[in-house]
């Protein structure tokens, strides 16, 4: 397959490594990624200015191209102009260094990476290794190579897919199942500290699953399993008929 990958953590990153890794002698690869980390960047786009491209290899085998820019963009320069010419068949945007689960993938570059590729017709995965204890390189391998396994597994019909797909940590084997989006709140609190003179505030939180769901992927995540969400965008404006009676009352 012709895959273009991409990711949040920037080019340099051991998660998009290690998918290279995993992928390179099976699949054709074309890598266009951030040219630094932009974690929590959502589904930003670069207006108003022009964005540098620097072509790199990682592991100097695989070539690719360093943008300076957001996830999303890194996909929309990718599928329209980098890479306009090559027959895409997957986009997957990862591995990311911690989850993107539940309804918390608002906030994530990854997921948005993905989700702009299937904004324009394409089959496309977000995948990501939890990382609770925010180890600054866990070992990726593992996962990547299972995630391979599954890549090769996929059946392509007619209609376009979106998956968001996390592994659990600390674990070399893996049982893949598909689950609900879990809705994810956070017990937040906005920390203030004064250094030097100057007030400093920061966010923090735990997440908690409030779903009544038992097959979240909060949750099966947390008894082990790596979990897939069937992840189905909906953009569509629906007037429900008691809201079309009251505006025509006014």
């Amino acid at each position: 397959m012709n895959i273009l990958l991409t990711n949040d953590d920037g080019f340099d990153a051991p998660g998009l490594k290690a998918i290279v890794e995993a992928l390179k002698n099976e699949h054709n690869l074309y890598v266009c990624a951030p040219d630094v980390g932009m974690s929590a960047m959502g589904h930003a786009i670069t207006i108003n200015r022009h964005m540098r491209i620097d072509e790199d290899q990682i592991d100097g085998i695989v070539k690719g191209y360093r943008i300076g820019g957001t996830p999303a963009d890194c996909t929309k320069l990718a599928l329209l102009s980098i890479y306009k010419d090559v027959s895409i068949d997957l986009v997957i945007s990862g591995m990311n260094n911690g989850g993107n689960i539940g309804t918390e993938v608002v906030y994530s570059g990854t997921f948005a990476a993905a989700h702009e590729a299937h904004r324009f017709n394409y089959n496309a995965i977000a995948v990501s290794l939890v990382n609770s204890k925010r180890v600054p390189e866990p070992d990726f391998t593992p996962a990547a190579e299972h995630f391979a396994a599954f890549i090769g597994s996929i059946g392509f019909g007619d209609q376009v897919f979106f998956y968001n797909i996390n592994y659990p940590e600390d674990r070399s084997e893996f049982d893949l199942i598909q689950t609900s989006s879990a809705d994810v709140r956070y017990e937040e609190k906005a920390d203030v500290e004064i250094r030097a003179g100057i007030k400093w505030i920061a966010l923090d939180g735990d997440p908690v699953d409030v779903s009544l769901d038992a097959n979240t992927d909060f949750k099966r995540l947390k008894q082990g399993f790596a979990t897939l969400v069937n992840i189905k965008p909906d953009w569509s404006t629906y007037i429900h008929d008691q809201n079309t009676k009251r505006l025509k009352t006014l």
